[in-house]
């Protein structure tokens, strides 16, 4: 369980790193949003650990709402921590290694689904994760992709029936356009 109020904190830090994916307070943030995560912490556990943060303090972080907003709190799926906590660890370990590109591209593939679940909008992580990850999986190899594919289980022979579901989507969609 977390609340609304963190997630959209989730995705606006999510959306300033993606601005400058060299932030200075990047790695100690994104710490931050991953043991909040785990721990299914609120947000104002979070901003509380955002307050002790010397780093943070020496930055401009205005895009975070600092103060205890009236928030609601979501369920989140097990499996969606899970998944969402090593994609924060990817995250954290390419920018200790100065891979700034790839976690670029990571943060933007999943800058989005933070705010998407605090909307409550209706998410299926296995098409999210199966769209947005044959781009990077073309762009950057397939294990981390793959690791994220088996931890939701899926196979092959699975990733191919997405892959030809969504082909036929975008082509029935394109054609329903040209009516």
């Amino acid at each position: 369980m977390t609340d609304d109020v963190f997630l959209f904190n989730v995705y606006r830090s999510f959306v300033a790193i993606r601005m400058d994916i060299r932030f200075l307070a990047s790695i100690e943030l994104l710490q931050l949003i991953q043991r909040n995560f785990n721990n299914s912490r609120l947000n104002s556990h979070f901003i509380d650990d955002c307050n002790k943060s010397e780093t943070l303090w020496q930055t401009e972080w205005e895009y975070l709402s600092l103060s205890n907003e009236v928030s609601t709190a979501i369920d989140i799926e097990k499996n969606f921590v899970v998944l969402f906590s090593r994609v924060l660890s990817e995250i954290i370990r390419l920018l200790h290694d100065k891979n700034f590109d790839y976690a670029y591209d990571i943060i933007d593939m999943f800058h989005c689904l933070p705010e998407s679940l605090a909307r409550r909008e209706k998410v299926n992580i296995v098409n999210f994760i199966f769209t947005r990850g044959e781009y990077l999986g073309e762009k950057w190899g397939t294990a981390f992709v793959d690791e994220l594919y088996s931890m939701l289980s899926i196979n092959w022979f699975s990733r191919k029936w997405l892959r030809l579901k969504i082909m036929r989507s975008r082509i029935n969609h394109s054609a329903s356009k040209s009516v």
